[in-house]
């Protein structure tokens, strides 16, 4: 890892950062896809 100039903590770190923000944002953004849109039922 020292070629990149980054340590192997902060690459964890940010793996770990980008996998919470997946589990927090992918399952929402799912919901809005697939539910239908309320303007159709009106």
């Amino acid at each position: 890892m020292q070629w990149t100039g980054i340590s192997a903590d902060q690459v964890f770190y940010g793996v770990t950062m980008a996998m919470l923000l997946m589990v927090f944002t992918l399952p929402q953004s799912i919901l809005l896809w697939t539910e239908p849109d309320m303007e159709e039922a009106g």
